[in-house]
Protein backbone atom coordinates (compact mmCIF):
# COMPACT_ATOMS: atom_id res chain seq x y z
CA UNK A 1 0.00 0.00 0.00
CA UNK A 2 1.18 3.20 -1.20
CA UNK A 3 2.02 6.03 1.68
CA UNK A 4 -0.60 8.71 -0.37
CA UNK A 5 -3.44 5.77 -0.31
CA UNK A 6 -3.13 5.11 3.49
CA UNK A 7 -2.66 8.76 4.55
CA UNK A 8 -6.02 9.34 2.52
CA UNK A 9 -7.67 6.25 4.48
CA UNK A 10 -7.00 7.14 7.92
CA UNK A 11 -7.50 10.89 6.91
CA UNK A 12 -11.20 9.92 6.49
CA UNK A 13 -11.45 8.08 9.26
CA UNK A 14 -10.30 10.52 11.58
CA UNK A 15 -12.80 13.54 9.76
CA UNK A 16 -15.46 10.62 10.48
CA UNK A 17 -14.65 10.39 13.69
CA UNK A 18 -14.64 14.19 14.57
CA UNK A 19 -18.05 14.74 12.83
CA UNK A 20 -19.51 12.15 15.21
CA UNK A 21 -18.11 13.23 18.67
CA UNK A 22 -21.17 15.78 19.99
CA UNK A 23 -19.34 19.23 20.43
CA UNK A 24 -18.79 20.22 23.81
CA UNK A 25 -21.16 22.72 25.86
CA UNK A 26 -24.76 22.09 24.06
CA UNK A 27 -27.15 21.17 26.11
CA UNK A 28 -29.96 18.34 25.30
CA UNK A 29 -33.46 19.76 25.56
CA UNK A 30 -35.29 17.83 28.09
CA UNK A 31 -38.42 15.14 27.39
CA UNK A 32 -41.53 15.60 26.84
CA UNK A 33 -43.53 15.01 29.84
CA UNK A 34 -46.31 12.45 29.36
CA UNK A 35 -49.99 14.44 30.00
CA UNK A 36 -50.85 10.58 31.04
CA UNK A 37 -49.32 7.73 33.41
CA UNK A 38 -46.25 5.93 32.34
CA UNK A 39 -47.83 2.71 31.38
CA UNK A 40 -51.07 4.49 29.81
CA UNK A 41 -50.98 7.37 27.34
CA UNK A 42 -54.44 8.66 27.56
CA UNK A 43 -55.43 6.70 30.01
CA UNK A 44 -57.50 8.40 33.19
CA UNK A 45 -55.21 8.81 36.18
CA UNK A 46 -56.53 10.21 39.86
CA UNK A 47 -55.10 13.82 41.06
CA UNK A 48 -53.55 14.10 44.68
CA UNK A 49 -56.51 14.81 46.99
CA UNK A 50 -56.66 14.26 50.94
CA UNK A 51 -58.03 10.61 51.53
CA UNK A 52 -57.59 11.27 55.54
CA UNK A 53 -60.61 13.05 56.05
CA UNK A 54 -62.00 13.54 59.69
CA UNK A 55 -65.41 15.56 61.24
CA UNK A 56 -67.18 16.06 63.98
CA UNK A 57 -70.77 14.27 64.22
CA UNK A 58 -73.00 16.61 62.47
CA UNK A 59 -70.55 18.57 61.04
CA UNK A 60 -70.89 18.07 56.87
CA UNK A 61 -68.18 16.26 54.90
CA UNK A 62 -66.89 16.12 51.74
CA UNK A 63 -64.55 13.21 49.98
CA UNK A 64 -62.85 14.64 46.75
CA UNK A 65 -61.97 12.68 44.02
CA UNK A 66 -60.04 14.16 40.66
CA UNK A 67 -59.92 12.45 37.63
CA UNK A 68 -57.67 14.02 34.78
CA UNK A 69 -58.34 12.39 31.11
CA UNK A 70 -61.86 11.08 31.80
CA UNK A 71 -62.88 11.19 28.41
CA UNK A 72 -66.94 9.45 28.20
CA UNK A 73 -65.91 7.55 31.52
CA UNK A 74 -68.20 7.78 34.43
CA UNK A 75 -67.18 8.24 38.36
CA UNK A 76 -69.05 6.45 41.09
CA UNK A 77 -68.83 6.27 44.64
CA UNK A 78 -68.96 3.16 46.32
CA UNK A 79 -69.14 2.72 50.08
CA UNK A 80 -66.89 -0.42 51.14
CA UNK A 81 -68.91 -1.34 54.19
CA UNK A 82 -71.45 -3.19 52.21
CA UNK A 83 -70.62 -2.21 48.39
CA UNK A 84 -73.27 -0.26 48.26
CA UNK A 85 -73.14 2.13 44.96
CA UNK A 86 -73.72 5.65 46.43
CA UNK A 87 -73.46 8.06 43.37
CA UNK A 88 -72.67 7.82 39.63
CA UNK A 89 -71.61 10.69 37.81
CA UNK A 90 -73.88 13.71 38.97
CA UNK A 91 -76.84 11.24 40.25
CA UNK A 92 -77.67 9.99 43.98
CA UNK A 93 -78.34 6.30 43.99
CA UNK A 94 -78.96 5.78 47.39
CA UNK A 95 -82.26 6.25 49.49
CA UNK A 96 -80.14 8.20 52.42
CA UNK A 97 -80.91 12.11 51.63
CA UNK A 98 -77.59 12.59 53.82
CA UNK A 99 -75.53 11.08 50.78
CA UNK A 100 -75.31 13.73 47.57
CA UNK A 101 -73.05 14.29 44.07
CA UNK A 102 -71.49 17.54 43.72
CA UNK A 103 -69.68 18.38 40.27
CA UNK A 104 -69.41 21.28 38.34
CA UNK A 105 -68.89 21.33 34.54
CA UNK A 106 -65.77 20.98 33.34
CA UNK A 107 -64.42 20.55 36.88
CA UNK A 108 -61.90 17.34 37.16
CA UNK A 109 -63.36 16.57 40.74
CA UNK A 110 -65.97 14.78 42.03
CA UNK A 111 -67.50 15.24 45.26
CA UNK A 112 -69.11 12.89 47.60
CA UNK A 113 -70.97 15.26 50.52
CA UNK A 114 -72.26 13.46 53.65
CA UNK A 115 -74.53 15.79 55.86
CA UNK A 116 -75.12 15.49 59.39
CA UNK A 117 -72.93 12.48 59.63
CA UNK A 118 -72.64 9.67 62.62
CA UNK A 119 -70.13 7.59 63.89
CA UNK A 120 -71.86 4.55 62.40
CA UNK A 121 -70.62 6.36 58.62
CA UNK A 122 -67.20 5.89 59.33
CA UNK A 123 -65.05 3.72 57.05
CA UNK A 124 -63.28 3.34 53.31
CA UNK A 125 -65.21 5.15 50.58
CA UNK A 126 -63.98 4.49 46.80
CA UNK A 127 -63.83 6.66 43.99
CA UNK A 128 -64.30 4.29 41.06
CA UNK A 129 -63.96 5.08 37.67
CA UNK A 130 -65.33 2.61 34.69
CA UNK A 131 -62.14 2.00 32.25
CA UNK A 132 -60.96 -1.03 30.93
CA UNK A 133 -59.05 -2.79 33.43
CA UNK A 134 -61.30 -0.51 36.54
CA UNK A 135 -59.51 1.99 38.21
CA UNK A 136 -60.12 3.08 42.19
CA UNK A 137 -58.92 5.22 44.85
CA UNK A 138 -60.01 5.04 48.23
CA UNK A 139 -60.44 7.99 51.12
CA UNK A 140 -61.19 6.68 54.79
CA UNK A 141 -63.81 8.97 56.77
CA UNK A 142 -63.83 9.13 60.45
CA UNK A 143 -66.32 10.83 61.92
CA UNK A 144 -65.36 11.64 66.08
CA UNK A 145 -67.55 12.60 68.97
CA UNK A 146 -65.97 16.31 70.33
CA UNK A 147 -65.44 16.52 73.85
CA UNK A 148 -64.91 19.99 75.26
CA UNK A 149 -62.61 20.19 78.48
CA UNK A 150 -62.13 22.88 81.00
CA UNK A 151 -58.71 23.10 81.76
CA UNK A 152 -57.84 23.13 85.43
CA UNK A 153 -60.63 21.92 88.80
CA UNK A 154 -64.40 21.68 88.83
CA UNK A 155 -64.23 24.46 91.24
CA UNK A 156 -62.86 27.51 91.20
CA UNK A 157 -62.82 30.37 94.20
CA UNK A 158 -61.65 33.55 93.34
CA UNK A 159 -61.88 36.79 95.66
CA UNK A 160 -64.03 39.91 94.44
CA UNK A 161 -62.55 42.51 92.56
CA UNK A 162 -60.04 40.09 90.57
CA UNK A 163 -60.23 38.51 86.85
CA UNK A 164 -61.57 35.35 86.33
CA UNK A 165 -60.10 33.51 83.11
CA UNK A 166 -61.28 30.17 81.90
CA UNK A 167 -59.46 27.97 79.13
CA UNK A 168 -61.83 25.73 77.32
CA UNK A 169 -60.15 22.82 74.71
CA UNK A 170 -62.10 20.96 72.32
CA UNK A 171 -60.14 17.52 72.24
CA UNK A 172 -61.07 15.43 69.28
CA UNK A 173 -62.55 17.96 66.62
CA UNK A 174 -61.44 18.27 62.86
CA UNK A 175 -58.97 20.65 61.88
CA UNK A 176 -61.81 23.49 61.25
CA UNK A 177 -63.59 23.01 64.59
CA UNK A 178 -67.21 24.13 64.67
CA UNK A 179 -68.23 27.68 66.73
CA UNK A 180 -68.40 27.88 70.77
CA UNK A 181 -70.94 29.05 72.53
CA UNK A 182 -70.37 30.15 76.53
CA UNK A 183 -73.33 29.66 79.43
CA UNK A 184 -73.72 31.36 82.82
CA UNK A 185 -76.05 29.90 85.34
CA UNK A 186 -76.14 31.64 88.32
CA UNK A 187 -78.58 30.07 90.94
CA UNK A 188 -78.27 33.41 93.52
CA UNK A 189 -79.11 35.79 90.79
CA UNK A 190 -81.54 38.51 91.89
CA UNK A 191 -82.86 38.70 88.35
CA UNK A 192 -86.77 38.11 87.15
CA UNK A 193 -85.62 36.53 84.15
CA UNK A 194 -84.00 32.93 83.35
CA UNK A 195 -80.65 32.81 85.40
CA UNK A 196 -79.49 30.65 82.46
CA UNK A 197 -77.37 33.47 80.20
CA UNK A 198 -75.38 33.47 76.93
CA UNK A 199 -72.34 35.29 77.25
CA UNK A 200 -70.78 37.29 74.57
CA UNK A 201 -68.64 39.83 73.92
CA UNK A 202 -70.99 42.63 73.27
CA UNK A 203 -72.99 41.76 76.73
CA UNK A 204 -72.49 43.48 79.87
CA UNK A 205 -68.58 45.59 80.13
CA UNK A 206 -65.79 43.01 81.16
CA UNK A 207 -66.99 39.97 79.39
CA UNK A 208 -64.14 38.85 76.02
CA UNK A 209 -64.55 35.56 74.28
CA UNK A 210 -61.89 34.45 72.04
CA UNK A 211 -62.24 31.51 70.40
CA UNK A 212 -59.27 29.64 67.73
CA UNK A 213 -60.99 27.48 65.89
CA UNK A 214 -58.40 25.98 64.29
CA UNK A 215 -56.34 24.98 67.51
CA UNK A 216 -59.77 24.55 69.35
CA UNK A 217 -59.52 26.47 71.92
CA UNK A 218 -61.90 29.00 73.74
CA UNK A 219 -60.82 31.48 76.40
CA UNK A 220 -63.02 33.46 78.44
CA UNK A 221 -62.23 36.55 80.54
CA UNK A 222 -64.59 38.35 83.14
CA UNK A 223 -62.48 41.57 84.83
CA UNK A 224 -63.43 42.82 88.32
CA UNK A 225 -65.85 39.77 89.04
CA UNK A 226 -68.57 40.58 91.60
CA UNK A 227 -71.01 37.83 93.39
CA UNK A 228 -73.27 37.93 89.88
CA UNK A 229 -70.59 36.51 88.43
CA UNK A 230 -70.78 33.05 90.57
CA UNK A 231 -72.13 30.22 89.09
CA UNK A 232 -71.45 27.38 86.82
CA UNK A 233 -69.70 28.73 83.36
CA UNK A 234 -70.38 25.73 80.34
CA UNK A 235 -68.18 25.74 77.37
CA UNK A 236 -70.64 23.97 74.26
CA UNK A 237 -68.60 23.75 70.94
CA UNK A 238 -71.32 22.91 68.43
CA UNK A 239 -71.17 18.89 67.59
CA UNK A 240 -69.43 18.23 70.83
CA UNK A 241 -69.56 17.51 75.11
CA UNK A 242 -69.85 20.30 76.65
CA UNK A 243 -67.78 20.75 80.04
CA UNK A 244 -68.81 23.16 83.03
CA UNK A 245 -66.78 24.37 85.97
CA UNK A 246 -67.93 26.53 88.79
CA UNK A 247 -67.04 29.60 90.11
CA UNK A 248 -67.09 30.85 93.69
CA UNK A 249 -66.70 34.68 94.25
CA UNK A 250 -65.91 35.70 98.12
CA UNK A 251 -65.52 39.04 99.72
CA UNK A 252 -63.07 38.33 101.50
CA UNK A 253 -60.13 35.89 100.69
CA UNK A 254 -60.05 33.26 103.15
CA UNK A 255 -57.60 30.29 102.92
CA UNK A 256 -60.03 27.39 104.01
CA UNK A 257 -62.29 28.45 101.08
CA UNK A 258 -60.08 29.37 98.56
CA UNK A 259 -57.53 26.58 98.78
CA UNK A 260 -59.72 23.06 99.70
CA UNK A 261 -56.99 20.88 98.35
CA UNK A 262 -54.38 22.14 101.21
CA UNK A 263 -56.67 20.70 103.55
CA UNK A 264 -56.75 17.45 101.96
CA UNK A 265 -52.94 17.33 102.05
CA UNK A 266 -52.58 18.85 105.60
CA UNK A 267 -55.05 16.59 107.14
CA UNK A 268 -54.53 13.95 109.75
CA UNK A 269 -54.84 10.65 109.56
CA UNK A 270 -57.98 8.96 110.00
CA UNK A 271 -58.00 7.61 113.14
CA UNK A 272 -56.40 10.70 115.08
CA UNK A 273 -58.40 13.01 113.15
CA UNK A 274 -61.51 11.48 114.07
CA UNK A 275 -60.42 11.48 118.00
CA UNK A 276 -58.99 15.27 117.33
CA UNK A 277 -62.29 15.83 115.87
CA UNK A 278 -64.69 14.52 118.31
CA UNK A 279 -62.65 16.34 120.83
CA UNK A 280 -62.82 19.56 119.92
CA UNK A 281 -66.59 18.79 118.92
CA UNK A 282 -66.86 17.57 122.92
CA UNK A 283 -65.40 20.19 124.11
CA UNK A 284 -66.64 22.85 121.76
CA UNK A 285 -70.05 21.53 122.71
CA UNK A 286 -69.12 21.35 126.24
CA UNK A 287 -67.97 24.86 126.56
CA UNK A 288 -71.49 25.83 124.54
CA UNK A 289 -73.04 24.13 127.16
CA UNK A 290 -71.81 25.51 129.79
CA UNK A 291 -71.57 29.05 128.54
CA UNK A 292 -75.30 28.21 127.99
CA UNK A 293 -76.18 26.95 131.82
CA UNK A 294 -74.18 29.00 133.69
CA UNK A 295 -76.64 31.96 134.06
CA UNK A 296 -79.40 29.86 134.76
CA UNK A 297 -77.41 27.53 137.22
CA UNK A 298 -76.03 30.60 138.88
CA UNK A 299 -79.79 31.82 139.21
CA UNK A 300 -81.01 28.97 140.46
CA UNK A 301 -78.47 28.83 143.61
CA UNK A 302 -79.46 32.22 144.54
CA UNK A 303 -83.01 31.52 144.43
CA UNK A 304 -82.67 28.37 146.86
CA UNK A 305 -80.65 30.30 149.28
CA UNK A 306 -83.00 32.86 149.62
CA UNK A 307 -85.69 30.35 149.77
CA UNK A 308 -83.76 27.83 152.87
CA UNK A 309 -83.04 31.08 154.67
CA UNK A 310 -86.76 32.41 154.16
CA UNK A 311 -87.98 29.06 155.41
CA UNK A 312 -85.47 29.45 158.20
CA UNK A 313 -86.54 32.60 159.10
CA UNK A 314 -90.56 31.56 159.42
CA UNK A 315 -89.35 28.71 161.38
CA UNK A 316 -87.84 30.47 163.97
CA UNK A 317 -90.20 33.30 164.11
CA UNK A 318 -93.27 30.83 164.57
CA UNK A 319 -90.82 28.85 167.65
CA UNK A 320 -90.63 32.11 169.31
CA UNK A 321 -94.62 32.87 169.18
CA UNK A 322 -95.26 29.57 170.13
CA UNK A 323 -92.45 29.70 172.97
CA UNK A 324 -95.07 30.62 176.07
CA UNK A 325 -98.16 28.03 175.43
CA UNK A 326 -95.18 25.26 174.48
CA UNK A 327 -94.00 26.32 178.73
CA UNK A 328 -97.70 25.74 179.91
CA UNK A 329 -98.53 22.86 178.27
CA UNK A 330 -95.18 21.28 179.62
CA UNK A 331 -96.05 22.39 183.15
CA UNK A 332 -99.56 20.84 183.37
CA UNK A 333 -98.20 17.39 182.23
CA UNK A 334 -95.45 17.41 184.99
CA UNK A 335 -98.70 18.46 187.38
CA UNK A 336 -100.49 15.24 185.84
CA UNK A 337 -97.59 13.08 186.23
CA UNK A 338 -96.83 13.90 189.86
CA UNK A 339 -101.04 13.41 190.71
CA UNK A 340 -100.74 10.44 189.20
Amino acid sequence: MTPTLCWRQYGCLFLLLALHQPSPGVAHPPPTPSPGPAHCRGCPYFLPTATEVTTAVGAAANLTCGVRMLGDRQVSWIRRQDLHVLTTDSFTYTTDSRFRAIHVKTSPYWVLSIRDPSVSDSGVYECQVSAQPKIFKRFNLEVVVPQATIIGASAMYMKAGSNLNITCVIKGAAAQAAPVTWFHFNPTSRSSSSVLEELNSGGRGGIQLVTDRRAGTSWLLVTNATWRDAGNYTCAPEHAIPDSVSVHVVDEESPAAMQPHLQASTALPPSSASSSSSSSSSSSSSASFSSFIKPPLSLLCSTQTLSLILVFLMRLFFKIIDFPRGFEFSRQRESVAAAL
